[in-house]
């Protein structure tokens, strides 16, 4: 039997669940049991008797829905959300109460991000809330939102989930995930242990350094001996011949030897050289090279002279080819879907003279919400789809969130420190506000103001 669960808000008690069903189907049992102590995997909620009812209110607080914090996971992260999530089907009996008298839909799935935890609306009903199917789709959507760095885990976590859920061989297949790594740990001193190789190694570095300092000195020795008899083969090739090996001095000599009476001649039978092969002068491009190369350039300069003013006509924003529009994400959109994205475009746009990104791209077609948040170097990656920078004040790490639901956009608070403000006001967290054209968002109080248009 399902019960209608109906959202209200109060500026001092918050988001809050209502429900109410007949007192004849309540497990009094169950509700006197988490009354007296209330588990942690349950919202808290307190109940009050109206015209024969009762009537549940159930507080939702600082936690926020689990489809706010998708993203991908480490692997002790994600082992950790999944057990958060399924253990209480096996802990519920110690109070009496039933797995299928949990609310198992993901909308009312919610998250602490201070603590970790999961925590679920639960109805103290002798009746049944929900059955198998809607635990295998809820694991299901999970499993859409939430991934892990870990492939081989995140494998066989759907590999379970195809095959057959269960949550008990759920959990147990985790922990055996878990069991290699342990048993590594104390493998990893078994081959450290050198007791019995330990005892023949210092008698062979004993006699090593032995038989090494004897056989320095005599090294020593004709290290220092072949000094003097590279000096003495530099003395003796001074009184060889083959001089032109090692100075170029020598060459210098021979020089004026032939320049004092070779250069003048050369020069008298270069004018009769050139007289007479003026035919053969026609073979010396090389040497008249410079009538040759300037004629030969350009012809070959001219071209990537062209490709060269060519290349900048593509990259410029100007001249952009009809062909190719790039859209702001980096994906590419043919010429007929340029005002489709126009049309479906909205963005933040920066009013404060704090040096900070001028404009927010919200992509409205992801199939969830759009988080904005701070990055966290604790994690070291990206966690929000638009991220101010670490040192940006008063900005959590997912602040909020902005979802389209098909007629316009709405921004919602995701418990932030400091607050979401729409037009100077702070609006309550886990509650959407619709955005309209022109209004002023601000993240926090330190300047991080914007402007909505969309």
């Amino acid at each position: 039997m399902s019960y209608i669960l109906q959202s209200k808000s109060d500026l001092s008690s918050g988001v809050t669940l209502v429900v109410r069903m007949p007192e004849m189907d309540v497990d009094k049992k169950a509700l006197y049991t988490i009354l007296a102590d209330s588990p942690n995997f349950i919202l808290p909620f307190r109940y009050k008797t109206v015209d024969g009812d009762i009537e549940l209110t159930y507080q939702v607080g600082a936690r926020n829905n689990l489809k706010y914090y998708h993203g991908v996971r480490n692997a002790k992260d994600y082992v950790s959300l999944w057990t958060n999530v399924l253990s209480p089907f096996l802990e519920c009996g110690d109070w009496f109460m039933k797995p299928f008298s949990f609310v198992l839909q993901t909308s009312y799935l919610y998250f602490d991000r201070n603590t970790g935890s999961i925590s679920y609306v639960y109805i103290p009903s002798i009746n049944n809330h929900s059955d198998n199917s809607q635990l295998n789709q809820m694991i299901a959507e999970i499993s859409k939102i939430c991934s892990s760095d870990n492939h081989e885990l995140e494998i066989m976590v759907l590999r379970s989930i195809m095959e057959g859920f269960n949550p008990k061989e759920f959990l147990k297949m985790l922990r055996s995930y878990q069991k290699p790594e342990s048993s590594q740990t104390p493998a990893a001193p078994e081959p450290v242990y050198h007791a019995t190789p330990a005892t023949p190694q210092p008698p062979q570095q004993l006699q090593q350094p032995q038989h090494l300092q004897q056989q320095q000195p005599v090294l020593h020795q004709p290290v220092i001996q072949p000094d003097p008899i590279q000096t003495s083969h530099a003395s003796g090739a001074s009184d060889d011949i083959v001089i032109n090996l090692h100075g170029e001095k020598p060459k210098s000599k021979e020089k004026p030897k032939g320049g004092l009476f070779g250069a003048k001649p050369e020069k008298k039978e270069t004018p009769k050289q050139a007289a007479q092969p003026k035919q053969a002068a026609q073979p010396k491009p090389k040497g008249g090279g410079l009538f040759a190369k300037k004629n030969a350039e350009p012809k070959e300069a001219k071209p990537l002279i062209m490709g060269a003013a060519a290349e900048p006509l593509y990259s410029s924003p100007v001249p952009l080819p009809p062909e190719e529009i790039p859209y702001n994400d980096g994906t590419v959109l043919g010429d007929n879907e340029a005002t489709v994205v126009e049309e479906a475009t909205a963005k933040l746009r920066l009013v404060s003279t704090v040096q900070l990104p001028r404009e927010i791209i919200i992509n409205k077609n992801l199939g969830r919400p759009f988080i904005i948040g701070r990055f966290d170097m604790a994690i070291g990656r990206q966690q929000s789809d638009f991220e101010f920078d670490r040192t940006t004040k008063a900005v959590s790490r997912q602040h909020c969130a902005i979802e389209y639901n098909g007629r316009s956009y709405l921004i919602l608070d995701l418990s932030s420190t400091a607050g979401t403000f729409l037009n100077g006001q702070k609006i309550q967290p886990n509650i959407p506000y619709e955005l309209t054209f022109g209004i002023r968002v601000s993240f926090g109080t330190a300047g991080a103001d914007y402007v909505f248009e969309g």
